[in-house]
């Protein structure tokens, strides 16, 4: 049930169906733990260069590196660049707040319209959003389709055809329900 209501909430024709603020707590919830894994937030270039610039002058101003220092000294501005990046760009969680504000504030499109061509229309405005979209809209609305091959398979693999391997039982099955 709940999985319906995030569902419909990321419908933009239904959307405004649902007006519970847990609901949208909830799909904050999964669009972190989904998207914090890909997602990576690019340093600025000005940042880039300034932390290169930095790096350069310490090494001219301060005394001469250890071995162990020169060994891993690229490592350590790698690092350097991480706790920049880390400082300086909005975390996903303040990203995702503000495209949940966009997207509530945009009106709901008409039925007719297909709601998986809106959000490619909106990767633009929306990026993270219409990433999460993507595993909400491809639910099947309904268990027909499903019923249907388990009713095919009973019938296919009866008592009279218990020795079918199972290869072949798919096999069957896949040329029923595609030809």
């Amino acid at each position: 049930m709940l999985f319906l209501e995030e569902a419909t909430t990321m419908d933009p024709r239904f959307k405004e169906k649902t007006n519970k603020e847990e609901v949208f707590d909830r799909l904050m919830e999964v669009a972190v733990r989904e998207l914090s894994e890909d997602e990576e937030v690019p340093m600025n270039e000005a940042e880039f260069q300034r932390d290169e610039e930095g790096d350069d002058d310490e090494e001219d101003h301060s005394k001469p590196a250890s071995a162990l220092g020169e060994l891993f000294a690229e490592e350590d501005r790698q690092l350097q660049r991480q706790l920049i990046q880390q400082r300086s760009a909005p975390t996903i969680q303040e990203r995702l707040k503000k495209e949940l504000a966009v997207y509530r504030g945009l009106p709901p499109i008409p039925t007719e319209q297909d709601p998986v061509q809106w959000w490619c229309s909106k990767t633009d405005t929306l990026p993270l959003f219409s990433q999460l979209s993507f595993i909400y809209l491809c639910v099947q609305a309904s268990s027909t389709p499903s019923e249907r091959v388990f009713s095919t398979t009973g019938d296919t693999f009866c008592p009279e055809r218990s020795r079918l391997q199972p290869e072949k039982v798919n096999m069957l099955l896949f040329l029923n329900k595609n030809c």
